[in-house]
């Protein structure tokens, strides 16, 4: 299931969560995982920190534990992990 992007561009927070409320609604039990993806290019940002409280915020403190950390743009420095 594809949820809305968290920081996608003229989109409040209402929307946003609206949207995972229905996809929280959807799925019966945990789900069996949750990207959570962030860019590593830059310092993590206060909206980042703020979008992750959000979706521990809807889905409960156990979401951590099906939560797996995506690092997007490092190709764009010419780098690799």
């Amino acid at each position: 299931m594809d949820t809305p992007g968290l920081f996608a561009p003229n989109r409040h927070w209402s929307q946003m969560e609206m949207e995972l409320q229905k996809a929280r609604d959807f799925i019966t039990h945990a789900p069996g995982v949750v990207l959570f993806v962030v860019r590593c290019d830059r310092r993590f940002v206060q909206e980042e920190n703020e979008a992750y409280l959000h979706v521990k915020g809807l889905f409960g403190d156990d979401i951590c534990q099906s939560m797996v950390l995506v690092f997007n743009g490092l190709d764009s420095r010419g780098e690799t992990l």
